[in-house]
Protein backbone atom coordinates (compact mmCIF):
# COMPACT_ATOMS: atom_id res chain seq x y z
CA UNK A 1 0.00 0.00 0.00
CA UNK A 2 0.71 3.58 -0.98
CA UNK A 3 0.00 6.29 0.66
CA UNK A 4 -0.05 10.40 0.39
CA UNK A 5 -1.42 13.53 2.25
CA UNK A 6 -1.71 16.90 0.11
CA UNK A 7 -1.76 20.10 1.60
CA UNK A 8 -5.54 20.36 1.29
CA UNK A 9 -5.92 17.56 3.93
CA UNK A 10 -6.87 14.89 1.53
CA UNK A 11 -5.30 11.68 2.02
CA UNK A 12 -4.88 8.87 -0.46
CA UNK A 13 -4.12 5.07 -0.71
CA UNK A 14 -3.49 2.80 -3.68
CA UNK A 15 -2.58 -0.56 -4.17
CA UNK A 16 0.83 -1.16 -5.64
CA UNK A 17 -0.88 -1.13 -9.05
CA UNK A 18 -1.63 2.24 -8.44
CA UNK A 19 -5.32 1.15 -7.65
CA UNK A 20 -7.40 3.68 -5.16
CA UNK A 21 -8.28 2.02 -1.60
CA UNK A 22 -9.52 4.66 0.29
CA UNK A 23 -9.13 8.65 -0.05
CA UNK A 24 -10.70 11.02 2.83
CA UNK A 25 -10.23 14.83 4.03
CA UNK A 26 -9.19 14.95 7.50
CA UNK A 27 -8.79 19.23 6.56
CA UNK A 28 -6.02 21.98 6.38
CA UNK A 29 -3.69 22.49 10.29
CA UNK A 30 -4.08 26.20 11.22
CA UNK A 31 -0.45 26.53 11.69
CA UNK A 32 1.98 27.71 9.75
CA UNK A 33 3.86 24.84 7.76
CA UNK A 34 0.78 22.83 7.33
CA UNK A 35 2.09 18.99 6.57
CA UNK A 36 5.83 18.62 7.94
CA UNK A 37 5.90 15.29 8.60
CA UNK A 38 5.92 11.50 6.78
CA UNK A 39 2.96 9.61 6.88
CA UNK A 40 3.90 6.10 8.93
CA UNK A 41 2.23 2.76 7.96
CA UNK A 42 2.72 0.45 11.01
CA UNK A 43 0.59 -2.66 12.59
CA UNK A 44 -2.00 -1.90 9.50
CA UNK A 45 -2.24 1.69 10.56
CA UNK A 46 -1.61 5.06 9.03
CA UNK A 47 -0.43 7.31 11.39
CA UNK A 48 -0.78 10.88 10.76
CA UNK A 49 0.65 14.06 12.69
CA UNK A 50 -2.19 16.92 12.87
CA UNK A 51 -0.87 19.59 13.97
CA UNK A 52 -2.98 22.70 14.61
CA UNK A 53 -2.35 26.07 16.67
CA UNK A 54 -4.38 24.82 19.42
CA UNK A 55 -4.78 20.93 19.59
CA UNK A 56 -1.77 18.89 18.91
CA UNK A 57 -2.35 15.30 17.96
CA UNK A 58 -1.47 12.03 16.19
CA UNK A 59 -4.31 10.00 13.85
CA UNK A 60 -4.15 6.18 13.18
CA UNK A 61 -6.33 5.84 10.07
CA UNK A 62 -7.24 1.93 9.43
CA UNK A 63 -5.11 1.15 6.44
CA UNK A 64 -7.79 -0.53 4.55
CA UNK A 65 -10.61 1.26 4.80
CA UNK A 66 -9.29 4.56 6.16
CA UNK A 67 -11.62 4.46 9.31
CA UNK A 68 -10.43 6.43 12.23
CA UNK A 69 -8.60 3.59 14.90
CA UNK A 70 -7.74 6.15 17.48
CA UNK A 71 -6.75 10.20 18.18
CA UNK A 72 -3.79 10.99 20.51
CA UNK A 73 -2.97 14.53 21.73
CA UNK A 74 0.74 15.58 21.55
CA UNK A 75 2.82 16.88 24.25
CA UNK A 76 4.51 19.88 23.48
CA UNK A 77 7.23 21.24 25.84
CA UNK A 78 6.28 24.82 27.32
CA UNK A 79 9.79 26.32 25.81
CA UNK A 80 9.12 25.24 22.07
CA UNK A 81 6.97 27.55 20.35
CA UNK A 82 4.91 26.75 16.73
CA UNK A 83 6.55 28.98 14.13
CA UNK A 84 10.05 28.91 15.96
CA UNK A 85 11.66 29.30 19.41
Amino acid sequence: MVCAIFATGDILCADMEGKKQWAKNIGVPDNPYGYASSLLIFDNSLIIQYDNRNAKRVIALDLLNGNQRWVKERWQHRHLRMGGW
